[in-house]
């Protein structure tokens, strides 16, 4: 996997750019202090599968309120 820090940067960088302002929040993410928050979560899920030459499965969409597709 990529290095770790190189993530946090890339996540930060990611959020910054568009348009979050918690300065403080991003720190955090750089450091390492969110690293089980849902931004590096994703991030280093996506990282892990890019590794190995796949991609995430995506969650089923919803084809009607409290169902999923396939779903009776």
């Amino acid at each position: 996997m990529e290095q770790i820090a190189e993530i946090r940067s890339a996540v930060a960088d990611a959020l910054e750019q568009r348009g979050h302002g918690n300065r403080e929040f991003l720190r955090q993410v750089r450091d390492g202090e969110q690293d089980d928050g849902p931004f590096m979560q994703g991030a280093l899920a996506w990282a892990r599968c890019a590794e190995n030459g796949s991609q995430p499965r995506r969650p089923q969409q919803a084809t009607r309120l409290g169902q999923h597709a396939g779903s009776r």
